[in-house]
């Protein structure tokens, strides 16, 4: 990054902390949500994400923070997302249509905190920066390099392309593991329909929420001979 681009970005930085700071104190979130502030990602990203038709990524800011009161439930939702957390949210279009809005010029989302898939120490996507939240569990992934006679393509991003010897899955981190217990590196059965893929350092991973977590193996397993991360 030469001088002009260093220069660029820190004025970048500058007006984002100032509609960030005009934002806080302007409004006020109900139940689980939390209010958001698009930020600038460094582009010397660790993190990939595959092509996706459905969901998109950006980085944000949180301003503002319900209380996690939800009608018909007798006690609050734990929030753990807090004021001033930079996050990693997974959106689509029609999300940006019905949870967007405009304060000062100033695009902002309202959204349920599960939105957010994880925290970044900095706005800097990388393997090290990236801490999954809630009930998101992040998984390793490893592809067979071959199925009986049939070989996987070491770009394939399809996690589960066969009944007889599927792919296998082992815990990197997140707080649904540690509320189901599971430590890093445990294999584990998930429902791979509900699997989103990432890829971090080069290597296949993927995200998925607890409750699609059917299972795991009594100690942990060798893992098999791996295919290769997806390629860019």
């Amino acid at each position: 990054m030469d001088d002009t681009q260093i220069k660029e970005r820190d004025a970048e930085r500058q007006r984002e902390q100032q509609e960030y700071e005009r934002l806080v104190g302007r409004v006020r979130v109900h139940g689980d949500r939390v209010a958001l502030v698009e930020v600038s990602e460094d582009n010397d990203s660790g993190l990939f994400f595959p092509p996706n038709m459905v969901k998109e990524y950006i980085i944000c800011r949180v301003f503002a923070v319900g209380d996690g009161a939800v009608q018909g439930e007798p006690k609050p939702r734990t929030m753990w997302l807090k004021q001033g957390d930079t996050v990693l949210l997974q959106f689509n279009k029609m999300m940006i249509a019905q949870c967007g809005h405009v304060i000062d010029g100033v695009r902002v989302l309202i959204v349920p905190q599960g939105d957010c898939i994880g925290t970044l120490d900095t706005q800097k996507v990388s393997a090290d920066t990236f801490h999954p939240t809630g009930n998101w569990v992040l998984c390793r992934i490893v592809v067979p390099e071959k199925v009986g006679r049939i070989f996987l393509p070491s770009g394939g991003l399809a996690p589960n392309t066969s009944s007889a010897r599927p792919s296998h899955y082992f815990v990197e981190c997140g707080q649904g593991a540690l509320d189901l217990g599971l430590e890093r590196d445990r294999e584990i059965a998930i429902n791979p329909a509900r699997l989103n893929l990432i890829k971090l350092r080069d290597t296949l991973h993927g995200y998925i929420d607890k409750g699609f977590v059917l299972g795991s193996m009594l100690g942990k397993k060798e893992e098999p001979p791996a295919s290769g991360g997806p390629s860019e």
